[in-house]
């Protein structure tokens, strides 16, 4: 089990690293959510709040796998520009993120929790909670991440027209 959450947090990193790396006010990608990201603004607490077992396994890592952070289990948020019917083109253009009520599985898995698990919910309450429509969840598989990361990437271009997959760092070097 615990070399499958290793590769469960490695994956989510690297995707959620992807994800960060385009997101932003003008970007298909608004905001991301995974602890482990050195720009989340509760990383020092996630970092505190790691397993002694967690905390071992991190301290082996290289400095380079840390850069962007730290494997923090495998479930991401990010919100998506538009509304539900892109996060529904989304999943529909993806082919590694099937729809499912249940994560955790060795494969990656998505939910769209404002028409799923909090669809019960009335609307103003789950929009206080930050349960918007374009919200998506995803459950970072075992497969491999540049998979994983191009799939999301060709779903993004699918489901938002004006979406240039164009890293922050892509910008900086042919500004």
């Amino acid at each position: 089990m615990h070399l499958r959450m290793q590769a469960h947090g490695r994956n989510a990193l690297k995707v959620a690293s992807y994800l960060q790396s385009i997101a932003g006010p003008n970007s298909a990608v608004e905001s991301i959510t995974y602890p482990g990201l050195v720009t989340h603004p509760r990383h020092e607490i996630a970092l505190r709040q790691l397993s002694p077992t967690a905390k071992e396994y991190i301290s082996t890592l290289s400095p380079e796998e840390t850069a962007q952070g730290i494997p923090y289990g495998g479930m991401i948020t990010f919100r998506i520009k538009g509304g539900i019917e892109v996060v529904e083109a989304f999943f529909h253009h993806s082919h590694y993120f099937p729809l499912a009520f249940s994560l955790g599985g060795v494969e990656s898995l998505g939910q769209i929790p404002s028409t799923m698990t909090h669809r019960g919910m009335p609307e103003a309450q789950r929009l206080a909670l930050g349960i918007t429509p374009n919200l998506i969840r995803l459950s970072i598989g075992i497969e491999d991440p540049k998979d994983l990361i191009a799939d999301i990437e060709q779903a993004l271009k699918a489901a938002v027209p004006d979406f240039i997959p164009e890293t922050k760092e892509s910008r900086i070097t042919t500004v």
